[in-house]
């Protein structure tokens, strides 16, 4: 004959799987909530480092054609 369970054992470990399931739908809430990725990736500076070398290129190929020689 098997033995009889607790009732409060019972208890807890329903409240005990309720509450992991609580935590797996709001972990799963907070993943899909994230910001998208960003355009130019997960680097701070990336917008200064395009700026800086979009104007390097433009003084190489477009200044010189208003330079007089």
């Amino acid at each position: 004959m098997p033995p009889k369970k607790n009732p409060e054992v019972i208890e807890l470990d329903r409240y005990r799987k309720a509450q992991e399931q609580r935590a797996a739908e709001a972990a799963a809430k907070a993943k899909a909530a994230r910001r998208p990725e960003r355009f130019l990736g997960s680097r701070r500076n990336a917008g200064w480092l395009l700026i800086l070398v979009l104007v390097l290129l433009a003084v190489l190929f477009v200044a010189p054609r208003f330079l007089p020689f």
